[in-house]
């Protein structure tokens, strides 16, 4: 990777600056995947997929269409 990108990406900034840069960019864009899948990774372990009574959690449904659609 060019070194921009290295530092855009990088780990101990949770890929923000990447972020903020995409959302300043005009499109078209490419998304980097890999934040992409992190943070439904994140969003999949850290959330039940059903909550009290065996309802759907949709707290956790809107947080991955709300990553999903940020992109």
């Amino acid at each position: 990777m060019v070194p921009t990108v290295q530092h855009w990406c990088h780990c101990t900034y949770l890929g923000l600056i990447f972020f903020l840069k995409m959302l300043v960019s005009r499109p078209p864009l490419i998304p980097y995947m890999g934040l992409v899948l992190q943070d439904l990774t994140f969003v999949h372990i850290g959330n039940s997929d059903n909550v009290k009574g065996g309802r759907v959690n949709f707290a956790k449904r809107w947080q991955q269409y709300n990553i999903l659609v940020s992109q």
